[in-house]
């Protein structure tokens, strides 16, 4: 009976439990909330492809200036000059000659112009003209005869036609004054035309300070001698006098002819670069009188017609 009375309890029991599973009350449970899927993540743009570097065009070296001949030195075509009327000795500043032929003085001189910043441009002279005032310039002009430049600071003679003198095509003196920083450049010197009794130079130097010779001709022609004398002394002739020679630039010249196409003299900073020789030379090609340590550069000089190398001789 006890046994009977527990399972029919048990019985019971199951049953309630049942019942309450089932939600007594009658209503449904609600349905499950849906939560929205996430947003994908956005796709990141692509970076943008770099653009390459440019490869840079190189800067091609400035064609070298042409050697200077009676083509492209003295007046230039087209130019019609005036005849100049001025006095042979001229002490005004801030003269201007541009387009002119002076004749041959009265007197049968030449002209000297004294003043400072004077300019002699796109002229021809019958003879010879000096320079002693400073910051002068003589620029395209063909001169029979020769340029003086005494005691005249700041000289600038470029691209000019010089011949015939009975001396020096150039002389540079300091014999009234320090010569400093002149500029010759472009320049056709050639035929000298020397007296009994003189010699010639392509350039004569007594004393300068600060001179630059860069892309001249100077060509003294083939050996000759002149009333039974050696005339024509030196291309470029550097003397140790007037107070000596300093800082000095022979740059790119062609050189020939004379005894020696070049002598050298004491003084200090020297540069002897890329000059040209000819074959005119009668006992060498240069004669080197500088001190030691004086030349502080000497490198590229050669032979005009096959490269060969010219070397600066020992003092």
């Amino acid at each position: 009976m006890l046994k009977s009375r527990f399972q029919h309890n048990a019985a019971l029991l199951v049953m309630l439990t049942l019942a309450g599973c089932g939600g007594g009350s009658g209503e449904e449970a609600p349905p499950p909330v849906q939560l929205p899927a996430p947003a994908p993540s956005p796709t990141p743009a692509p970076a943008p492809t770099p653009a390459p570097t440019p490869t840079p065009t190189p800067t091609p070296p400035p064609a070298a200036s042409p050697r200077p001949d009676a083509a492209n030195t003295g007046v230039p075509a087209g130019i019609t000059l005036r005849s100049w009327s001025g006095p042979a000795y001229d002490g005004r500043s801030n003269l201007v000659i541009d387009g002119y032929d002076l004749p041959r003085p009265p007197d049968g001189g030449f002209y000297h112009f004294a003043g400072a910043d004077v300019v002699l441009r796109n002229c021809r002279s019958q003879v010879s003209i000096q320079l002693s005032g400073p910051r002068s310039r003589i620029e395209r002009c063909e001169i029979r005869g020769g340029i003086s430049i005494s005691g005249a600071a700041d000289v600038v003679l470029e691209g000019n036609n010089v011949h015939g003198s009975t001396s020096d095509l150039i002389h540079i003196t300091s014999d009234t004054g320090r010569i400093r920083n002149l500029m010759i450049r472009n320049n056709f010197l050639h035929s000298p035309e020397p007296a009994c009794g003189a010699h010639a130079d392509g350039i004569q130097v007594r004393g300068v300070e600060n001179l630059t010779l860069e892309n001249n001709a100077i060509d003294m022609g083939p050996w000759r001698q002149v009333c039974g004398d050696d005339a024509l002394n030196a291309a470029i002739f550097f003397e140790n006098a007037n107070g000596g020679n300093s800082l000095i630039r022979i740059i790119g010249n062609y050189l020939n002819g004379a005894g020696y196409v070049l002598r050298l003299a004491p003084g200090r900073d020297q540069r002897i670069v890329d000059n040209r020789f000819g074959r005119d030379e009668r006992y060498g090609l240069i004669l080197n009188n500088s001190a030691p340590g004086d030349i502080v550069a000497a490198s590229g000089n050669v032979r005009d017609d096959n490269g060969e190398a010219v070397p600066i001789p020992p003092p």
